[in-house]
């Protein structure tokens, strides 16, 4: 069996959602425990902001944060040459 793998983009994100809440699910009723996620919504959630662009993911960063009232710095390296 041929088997390709590719880099995730945002529209897995409900697929790979399901598949990680039901993971979660399964192991968690095997051991007793609850789930990590409390509902298939959730966890889809989080795999969204996982296969966000990395842009979108600083800016998510920089809006929560912000509304957490943490004071936000943006520290990046000098570019070569300057």
């Amino acid at each position: 069996m041929d088997v390709k793998l590719r880099p995730g983009t945002a529209e897995d994100a409900e697929a790979c959602g399901r598949i990680c809440y039901d993971a979660f699910a399964a192991i968690a009723a095997a051991h007793g425990v609850p789930c990590d996620f409390p509902s298939v919504e959730v966890a889809t959630a989080v795999i969204s902001s996982l296969l966000a662009p990395i842009r979108m993911v600083f800016h998510s960063r920089f809006v929560l944060l912000n509304l957490l009232g943490r004071t936000v710095t943006w520290r990046s390296l000098p570019a070569a040459g300057r």
